[in-house]
């Protein structure tokens, strides 16, 4: 009796495809970190690690967005334990960001049936350069990571096209988690419904994979019927969460018409006029392929465009959420040019990093607020950290500062209402007590409550708001009240 040889799957790995494929990644990751210094601290970048801070502080929490589901803090919870710093939160949510594009080169290789290593390459390299991607990762609200999970979800479809059935519940999962991202998402779910009927022999995998479809819809479902529990009830509560950004104004010829002329035109600029020369020439020479993936994908673009219609709220930036699975079938149509698509894809890579509109941000915000959370998360005594809003916003964020300081190790120095020392974090110093300065930033002392109140209501009548504690303390509370004009 022999026994069994459990490093043979070893063999069947192709270190040819790993070096490729790391290459990638690690591309994606230089061009991703060049960005780093302006990622934005605001509500939309912090909403999901602020929500598992509250989770580690005292259980469940609601999703830091209406349209999302917990998934979206459940998937930000590693950053948060990993991270010693904003900055080391923002650099490992940027490293999954890059991960969209080895994940794309490998869904490539897997479809195409010739020159799998140009179809790897070019979906790869155009995944890499894609600054609408890290435009994303910069502001977050614009899709969180569900461009990642998508790009997940179409791994699973080509495994499945390719005779892996076990990529149907990965695509199913997947998928799940991306809607828990993005609601736009929900529009790839008929894709995968349509790929069960696909693979409904075997029933196993059918079954398996809508059974943990429902198990990871779970967190949906929890979430809708809370959202319903509104004073409006029912019906009434969802319609204001799904149509809290619609655009009555804007007819749907005029929704389609911007969103594929900013996604595709602009933000692609000459790089994408090159791809889609290459693609009909391809086309037209060659041929189409005959995977079958081409269906796949109109799906999905299709259940998104659709669901962005029905909610008048279609950017786009939605588009991004599927750019995965468009750029793979782009590629393996154009590998089959052979020899040329090397050029191409070469051309197409550089006009879409050097001559496409570059992301903007805030730079050294990330570095402002971790200097911030450095001098708060030293102090001894119980602290409460307000800001100041403008017409624009808030410059400094009291919640990011708080996240900074908290991942700096200052757990327990946080209370539930106004008291010890209150502190407000603002980009020029407002008060002749300052605990610590540095460039576009300022902690202001006031001391204790009684003293600060009188001092805040002075300036508040001159026009200064003084807000956002709140938005920290109910994620390290249970009950909070933040309503500082109280004795």
């Amino acid at each position: 009796m022999t026994s069994p040889n459990n490093s043979a799957w070893i063999k069947q790995v192709n270190p040819t495809l790993c070096g490729v494929l790391l290459a990638i990644f690690l591309l994606a990751l230089w061009t991703r970190l060049l960005f780093l210094p302006y990622a934005e601290v605001g509500s939309d970048s912090l909403g999901p690690h602020l929500s598992a801070m509250g989770f580690w502080h005292h259980g469940w929490v609601p999703p830091p967005n209406p349209e999302s589901d917990h998934w979206l803090w459940v998937t930000a919870t590693p950053f948060v334990l990993l991270s010693g710093s904003l900055n080391e939160l923002f650099g490992w949510r940027f490293a999954v960001g890059a991960t969209i594009a080895p994940l794309g080169a490998l869904a490539a290789y897997l479809l195409a049936s010739q020159h799998r290593y140009k179809a790897a390459c070019l979906a790869g390299g155009v995944l890499v350069v894609d600054k609408g991607l890290i435009d994303t990762l910069l502001t977050a609200f614009r899709g969180y990571m569900a461009p990642e999970w998508i790009a997940l979800m179409t791994v699973g479809i080509v495994l499945v096209l390719r005779g892996k059935k076990w990529g149907l519940p990965l695509a199913g999962c997947a998928a799940v988690i991306a809607s828990g991202h993005h609601s736009m998402a929900i529009g790839v779910f008929p894709a995968f419904w349509l790929l069960c009927f696909y693979c409904r022999k075997p029933a196993f995998y059918m079954w398996l994979s809508l059974a943990l479809f429902l198990l990871f819809s779970c967190f949906r479902l929890l979430w809708m019927w809370e959202i319903s529990q509104c004073d409006a009830g029912g019906l009434e509560c969802f319609s204001t969460v799904a149509l809290g950004s619609s655009e009555e104004s804007v007819s749907a010829f005029g929704f389609l018409q911007r969103a594929l002329w900013d996604r595709f035109v602009v933000e692609f600029g000459l790089g994408g006029l090159v791809l889609l020369l290459a693609l009909l020439f391809s086309l037209l020479t060659v041929g189409r392929p005959t995977n079958g993936f081409g269906v796949w994908l109109l799906v999905m673009l299709i259940g998104v465009v659709a669901l962005g219609m029905a909610i008048r709220s279609l950017r786009p930036y939605h588009l991004r959420i599927i750019v995965c699975p468009l750029v793979i079938w782009v590629a393996v149509v154009i590998s089959r040019l052979g020899r040329p698509s090397i050029p191409i894809g070469v051309l197409s890579c550089c006009l879409l990093w050097w001559h496409s509109p570059s992301p903007t941000g805030r730079y050294a915000d990330v570095e402002r607020h971790d200097s911030a959370g450095q001098v708060i998360a030293k102090q001894a005594d119980t602290v409460w950290v307000e800001g100041v809003s403008t017409s624009s916003g808030q410059d400094v964020s009291p919640s990011g500062v708080v996240l900074s300081a908290w991942l700096h190790g200052a757990k327990d120095i946080f209370p539930n209402h106004p008291s010890g020392d209150i502190l407000i974090v603002s980009t020029e110093c407002l008060y002749v007590d300052v605990l610590a300065s540095g460039e576009k930033w300022c902690i202001s002392k006031l001391g204790d409550l009684s003293q600060a109140q009188q001092w805040m209501m002075k300036k508040e009548a001159q026009g200064t708001d003084f807000t956002g504690a709140h938005d920290w303390a109910v994620q390290m509370h249970s009950t909070v009240d933040s309503n500082w004009k109280l004795p």
